[in-house]
C-alpha cells in the first residue's frame, strides 16, 4: 500500500485554538469524504501503523509523531474539535500530497530497414493504438500526416507503413509508458557517488555495473553437501549471455547461496563472475562433464575471471580454460572429481585458490604448447595429482602448498620431442605427506619426456613414501635443482635414470628421515653437477654392498662432486661412483660417520685413470688405518682415539685398495 504525507498537518504542525492558544489535548476526526465514516491515516511513510481516531494533540498541540499519512487514491474529510468535543473546523475532500501523480517512463527502439519493407515489429516496447501515444522517426524526420511514410498502427507492438521504406532507412519508435503512482524507473532516478570528484550517472547505470543471476531467476536454494534444490542452469547461463552480450566487460555476481546446475555453464570471453567468497557463494555441479568452461569468440580487451566462488564437480572437472588466453582464477574453493583444466592457452593465472580432494587439481590438457602460466600461492589437500603439467614454457609454480596422500604432488610430462616443457620454475613450495598415511610408492614430483631449462630451488620436501624428485625416462637438459631442504623420505630422494641429461644438484641439504638414497644419477649420456650438498643420515645400511651408498653415481659422460658435506650416515659409502662414469671430477667434498668398515668415498677402479681429476677428500674418521676399500691419493683418516705420542690422522700417499698410508700430526 501506498501512503502520501497529508497537506493538513502533516508534518510538525501544531494547532491552536479560535483565540491563538495551544489546542492542548484537542482532537482530530478523520472520516471518508463527504462522511461520517471513519477513514485510517498512519503515523510514517510505511503505511504499517495506523493513528487512533480520534489523533490526540499533545500538549504542545501537535501530533503524536508529528507526522500525518494518507491512503493513495483516497479522499478524507477532517474534523478539528478541543478537548470538550467543541467543532473548530470541518475540512474535506482532502488527499494526499501528489495524490494521482502520473509518472511516465519513455520507451524507444531503433531498427534499420530492408528494401520495401512495410511491416516492423516491435521487440522491446508495447503502445496503446489510437491513443496517440506513439510517435515514429524515419532518418530523424517525425512521420506524421503529409510526411512521406504514412503508418498504421496495427497493433501494441506492430506497425506497418503504407508505402515501403529504402534499404538502411533508420526507424525509431518511442512512446511513454504510463507508472503507477509513486513509482518510477530506475533510469529517471539519479544517482551521485558519495565519493571526491565522483560523477553523477542513474540508478539504472549504476545498478547495470554488473549482473546478477537472481536477477534472471536463480534461486540458490541448493544444499551446500548434497546439491539438492533448485536447478538454476538456465537462470545462470542466461545472466552469463547477458554479460557476454555487450562491448564492455560485465561481471556475473552470485549472492550468498548454493546453485546446482545439471549442465556445463559456457563464460563467455571477457565476462567476469564472481561471488561474495568461497564459503558463502557456491556452485554445485552434477553436470557429467566440466562444471563452467570459458568460451572463445568475440574480440575483447578484458581477461575472463572466475573468482571467490566454492564450485564442486560430480563430473570430470570444475573449470576448463577452453582455449581461452588472459584467464584469471583466483581465491576459489575447487572440489569434487577435478579442478582446473588448462587447454591450450596463454596468459593464464591461477592464484590463492584451494583445490580440496580433487583427483586432479590442475590438469594441462593441450597438445600444443600453452605459453606463461601462473601457479601460485594455491592450497592442494588430497588430490591423486595435484599438477600435471604438458607441453608448457615459461611456467612458475611457486609458493603452493601440497599436503595430503598424492600419487603425484607435481607430474610434469612431455609426449614427445616436437611437444616440450620448456623454461618452468618450481620455486619456494612446501610439500608435505604424513609418512604414516603415504601411499606406497608415491613421489611428490616426476619428470618425463624431454624436459629443457627448469629450475627447483627453495622448495620444501617433507614426508613421501616414494621419492622426492623422480626422472625414470626421457631427457632433462639445464636443469637446476638447489637450495631446497628434504627430509623423511623412504625412497631415494633425487633419482634419474635417463638417456641424456644436463643437471646441478647445488646447496641442497637432506635432513634426518633418508630412508635410502640422497641422490641416484643413471644417465648414460649426461652431465652432473653435484655441488655443496648437505646429506645427514642417508640410512641405507640394509642394501647391497655396491648399492649402499648416499650418492650413487652410476652412469654420466661427466661427473663434478665438489664441496659436498656427507655426515652421520649409515650407508656403506658416503659417495659411491661406479665404473659407468666416464669422466670425473671430485674436490674438496667431507665425508664423515661412516660405520666401522665402510667407505666415505668408493670409485670403480677402472675410473682410477687420466680421466680422474686429482681432489682432497676428507673422507672419514676411524681408530685404525684403513685396511680395506679402494683409496685415492690425498684422501684422509680422522683418528678418532687421539692419545699422548700418538697421530691425529692417516693420509693416503699412493692409491690403492686400501692404497699406502701414513700417519700425519703428531701429538706431543
Amino acid at each position: 500500500m501506498t501512503v502520501l504525507l497529508s497537506p493538513y498537518g502533516g508534518v510538525g504542525a501544531q494547532f491552536l485554538d479560535n483565540s491563538g492558544n495551544v489546542l492542548t489535548g484537542g482532537k482530530i476526526f478523520t472520516y471518508a469524504a463527504g462522511t461520517t465514516t471513519n477513514q485510517a491515516t498512519y503515523t510514517n511513510a510505511t503505511g504499517a501503523i495506523p493513528h487512533a481516531n480520534p489523533i490526540i494533540l499533545d500538549a504542545a498541540g501537535r501530533v503524536p509523531g508529528g507526522e500525518i499519512w494518507l491512503t493513495d487514491g483516497l479522499s478524507y474529510k477532517f474534523v478539528l474539535k478541543d478537548s470538550n468535543d467543541v467543532l473548530l473546523a470541518t475540512y474535506d475532500n482532502v488527499v494526499g500530497i501528489n495524490s494521482n501523480f502520473v509518472n511516465y517512463a519513455v520507451q524507444e527502439e531503433i531498427q534499420t530497414a530492408t528494401a520495401g519493407q512495410t511491416v516492423f515489429n516491435l521487440n522491446t516496447i508495447n503502445y496503446t493504438p489510437g491513443t496517440n501515444s506513439l510517435s515514429v522517426f524515419v532518418d530523424g524526420v517525425n512521420q506524421y500526416d503529409g510526411i512521406s511514410y504514412a503508418y498504421v498502427e496495427t497493433d501494441s507492438d506492430t506497425v506497418t507503413f503504407t508505402s515501403g521504406l529504402h534499404v538502411g532507412a533508420l526507424v525509431k519508435f518511442t512512446t511513454a509508458v504510463t507508472l503507477s503512482s509513486g513509482v518510477t524507473t530506475a533510469d529517471l532516478v539519479s544517482y551521485s557517488p558519495p565519493f571526491i570528484n565522483s560523477v553523477p550517472t542513474t540508478v539504472e547505470d549504476k545498478l547495470a555495473q554488473y549482473v546478477s543471476v537472481k536477477d534472471f531467476g536463480a534461486a540458490g536454494d541448493a544444499d551446500p553437501i548434497t546439491g539438492v534444490g533448485t536447478d538454476d542452469t538456465v537462470a545462470i547461463q542466461a545472466a552469463l549471455d547477458s554479460a557476454g552480450g555487450t562491448d564492455v566487460q560485465l561481471s556475473v555476481f552470485f549472492p550468498d547461496g548454493t546453485y546446482r546446475t545439471t549442465a556445463t555453464l559456457n563464460i563467455p570471453e571477457g565476462v567476469q563472475i564472481f561471488g561474495n567468497g568461497a564459503w558463502k557463494s557456491k556452485i554445485h555441479s552434477v553436470a557429467s562433464g566440466v562444471a563452467a568452461q570459458f568460451v572463445s569468440g568475440g574480440t575483447y580487451d578484458f581477461p575472463p575471471i572466475v573468482s571467490n566462488l566454492a564450485i564442486y564437480s560430480a563430473g570430470t572437472a570444475c573449470l576448463d580454460t577452453g582455449g581461452v588466453s588472459g584467464a584469471e582464477i583466483y581465491n576459489n574453493w575447487f572440489s569434487g572429481a577435478g579442478g582446473v583444466l588448462v587447454s591450450g592457452t596463454a596468459d593464464i593465472q591461477i592464484n590463492n585458490n584451494v583445490f580440496d580432494g580433487t583427483v586432479n587439481g590442475i590438469q594441462f590438457t593441450a597438445s600444443t604448447l600453452c605459453n606463461n602460466i601462473s601457479i601460485q600461492n594455491n592450497s592442494f589437500t588430497g588430490n591423486a595429482y595435484a599438477i600435471t603439467l604438458k607441453n608448457t614454457r615459461d611456467t612458475r609454480i611457486c609458493g603452493n602448498d601440497f599436503r595430503g596422500d598424492s600419487s603425484f604432488n607435481i607430474h610434469i610430462l612431455s609426449p614427445s620431442s616436437s611437444n616440450t616443457c620448456i623454461n618452468v620454475l618450481i620455486e619456494n613450495n612446501n610439500f608435505y605427506t604424513a609418512p604414516a598415511t603415504g601411499a606406497t610408492g608415491a613421489t611428490i614430483m616426476k619428470l618425463t619426456g624431454t624436459l629443457n631449462g627448469f629450475v627447483i630451488d627453495g622448495n620444501t620436501f617433507d614426508g613421501a613414501k616414494g621419492n622426492a624428485i623422480l626422472a625414470d625416462s626421457g631427457s632433462l637438459i639445464g636443469f637446476v635443482i638447489s637450495n631446497n631442504n628434504i627430509k623423511n623420505i623412504d625412497d631415494d630422494v633425487f633419482s634419474f635414470t635417463l638417456t641424456n641429461a644436463t643437471i646441478a644438484v647445488k646447496d641442497n641439504v637432506f635432513e634426518s628421515g633418508i630412508a635410502k638414497k640422497a641422490i641416484v644419477f643413471n644417465t648414460p649420456s649426461g652431465t652432473a653437477e653435484i655441488k655443496d650438498n648437505f646429506v645427514y643420515s642417508a640410512n641405507t645400511s640394509l642394501q647391497s654392498a655396491l648399492n649402499g651408498a648416499a650418492m650413487d653415481i652410476n652412469q654420466a659422460t661427466l661427473a663434478v662432486i665438489s664441496d659436498n658435506t656427507v655426515t652421520s650416515t649409515n650407508a656403506t659409502y658416503g659417495i659411491l661412483v661406479r665404473s659407468g662414469v666416464t669422466k670425473l671430477v671430485c674436490n674438496d667434498n667431507h665425508v664423515s660417520g661412516a660405520t666401522t668398515g665402510n667407505y666415505g668415498l668408493f670409485v670403480g677402479v677402472d675410473k682410477i685413470s687420466a680421466h680422474q681429476t686429482p681432489f682432497s677428500n676428507v673422507v672419514s674418521y676411524a681408530s685404525s688405518i684403513p685396511t680395506t676399500g679402494t683409496w685415492l691419493q690425498g684422501d684422509i683418516v680422522y683418528n678418532t682415539a687421539p692419545a699422548s705420542a700418538g697421530y691425529i690422522g692417516w693420509v693416503c700417499t699412493v692409491a690403492g685398495t686400501p692404497g699406502t698410508w701414513k700417519t700425519f700430526g703428531l701429538i706431543s
